[in-house]
């Protein structure tokens, strides 16, 4: 099975780049695999998420948190470029090493994490990407895991990945982290 645009990838991306979330989407819900060029167009076309709206960057990626394999979802964002565009907290995870303490930088353990995740709900999965320390927080996810000691030692963050520029209420509300 393969992953085809309609019309050549970097054209479709033009179009509507969140159709390279989508494309991601798609690729690990179906299991596909992308067309030669469908990722590489996403490459050369990232920068142009920068267009589209953050709630609609958010509904596309909690779509992807929901699936088991969040974690390659979240590694395929990474290799495109597109985790840059919108949550370039992440790029400092990468090759940051550990030390004794663990076995992986902090990037690929994140992403152990929010594996091991699977089948959590969407605030488990939240605490999950936003565990590692000094990362951005989104103050709703914040209050709601404060009492998590993973969470404990990392302070509330106000410019929140998905919620960049909210107040702590519209974080809660917009993120939608509680009913």
């Amino acid at each position: 099975k393969i992953l085809r645009t309609p019309l050549s990838p970097k054209e479709s991306f033009y179009d509507d780049p969140l159709r390279m979330l989508r494309a991601i989407r798609f690729r690990r819900k179906l299991a596909f695999e992308p067309a030669p060029g469908l990722y590489e167009a996403i490459r050369q076309e990232s920068e142009r998420l920068k267009i589209i709206s953050a709630e609609r960057i958010r509904d596309e990626v909690v779509k992807m948190l929901s699936f088991p394999n969040a974690d390659e979802c979240l590694q395929d964002m990474h290799d495109t470029g597109l985790l840059h565009e919108f949550a370039p907290e992440f790029e400092a995870m990468v090759g940051v090493e550990q030390g004794s303490y663990h076995h992986l930088d902090v990037w690929r353990h994140t992403l152990l994490v929010v594996k091991n995740a699977a089948g959590q709900d969407l605030t488990v999965k939240l605490a999950a990407l936003f565990h590692p320390p000094n990362l951005a927080i989104p103050h709703a996810l914040w209050q709601s895991c404060h009492d998590d000691p993973c969470l404990a030692h990392s302070p509330p963050n106000h410019s929140a990945v998905f919620c960049r520029g909210d107040t702590p209420n519209q974080a809660q509300n917009r993120c939608k982290l509680h009913p």
